[in-house]
């Protein structure tokens, strides 16, 4: 397969994959609505389905504050590290990955179309 069709089928499969994703989303909110609300776990033959919850938390610092619920914590500092590796710095436990992002070319006549 030459470039060209190995960047083409590649976009077609992303394509793909995200369908089915959107797909798998809708199935699971199905799944959670047809599944009795007091059952963390259900079994369909030799499948099980189990029910997580998990808070999401969009508090505000300033709300936070409020209620004493605030942390201050040592972080590191991944711009001052990517600095001085780019001026030559040997600093530990640093990698780095490299990868393709194939998109569609989007030209003067076709509209913009949002990609979630």
């Amino acid at each position: 397969m030459s470039l060209e069709e190995k960047v083409i089928s590649y976009r077609e499969l992303a394509l793909k994959i995200a369908e089915l994703e959107s797909e798998k989303k809708l199935l699971s909110q199905e799944i959670l609505m047809l599944m009795p609300r007091n059952a963390e776990t259900l079994r369909i033959q030799n499948l099980q389905v189990k029910r997580f919850s998990r808070l999401i938390i969009k508090t505000s610092l300033k709300d936070a504050k409020i209620f004493d619920a605030i942390k201050i914590e040592e972080v590191v500092d991944k711009d001052a590290l990517k600095k001085l590796l780019s001026q030559g710095i040997f600093i530990p436990d640093i990698t780095e990955s490299t990868f393709i992002i194939i998109s569609k070319v989007v030209t003067e006549k076709e509209p913009l179309a949002l990609i979630n």
